[in-house]
């Protein structure tokens, strides 16, 4: 279904974070680079902060870079855009916000004609430069369907969250298990597809919280005895949220 995409701001290496998973499952034990975990992150960052990448879409066929989409980003209790763009003819796109210095955590909105208004967040707050970000925006209908393959019952006016276990690195985690508070209907990925018989992140590092109510919900993981580092996004009606979690 899915190709996963996630918005990588402010995380690991700076970069994307992108993985199409046709992959076994794999122990959780099976850790990458951890040196991050329980270390501060900085709470500073460059003023303007550029982020660049490439828009995608999402189909239940694969992705596909999309022209024309228009992006927005916000941080997490402002509603009023830090800076706006739109993708060029190759999906391409680049813009710098002022952040005053300090390292916020924020969001982009994707939205384009004939799809569902995507919303992508970091694993952190954004303390560097991106560069080579994916950022995700899916057709009409593909909440949807992927529901429907996952088995779940997906309410409508409610959100769904795609989640991607990440190591400090941006290379995604094995073995994690996720839980989020208000709860929603967790189901992870296994060999590119939301299945119901996952128990836990395969090499992929994805799952997907369905039918969680819109509002904040805090993302917290598990890997082993390893506590990732838990964040808050923001689910919206009707919308899917993409992000990542790390140690």
């Amino acid at each position: 279904m899915m190709l996963v995409v996630v918005m990588a701001m402010g995380c690991g290496d700076g970069d994307k974070v992108a993985v199409d998973a046709p992959i076994p499952d794999a122990p959780p034990d099976a850790f990458g680079m951890l040196d991050c975990a329980g270390q501060p992150l900085p709470t500073t960052a460059p003023d303007p902060l550029t982020l660049s990448g490439t828009t995608y879409e999402i189909t239940s066929l694969g992705a596909k870079p999309l022209a024309a989409v228009m992006l927005s980003v916000f941080v997490i209790d402002e509603t009023t855009a830090r800076e706006t763009t739109t993708s060029d003819a190759q999906g391409n796109f680049s813009m710098s916000g002022p952040t005053g210095g300090v390292a916020n955590f924020g969001y982009v909105e994707a939205a384009a004609t004939d799809h569902t208004t995507s919303y992508s967040f970091g694993a952190t707050a954004a303390y560097m430069n991106v560069t080579n970000s994916q950022v995700a925006i899916v057709t009409t209908g593909a909440i949807g369907q992927l529901a429907e393959f996952a088995g779940v019952t997906q309410t409508p006016g409610n959100a769904v969250i795609q989640v991607e276990a990440i190591d400090c690195a941006g290379t995604p985690l094995p073995g994690a298990t996720f839980t989020t508070t208000p709860a929603g209907t967790i189901v992870y990925q296994k060999n590119g597809l939301p299945l119901g018989t996952a128990s836990m992140t395969d090499t992929a590092g994805v799952g997907y919280v369905f039918d969680v109510p819109p509002g904040m919900v805090t993302i917290a993981a598990q890997v082993g005895t390893l506590t990732l580092r838990s964040h808050v996004v923001i689910a919206f009606a009707d919308a899917p949220t993409f992000t990542a979690i790390q140690p």
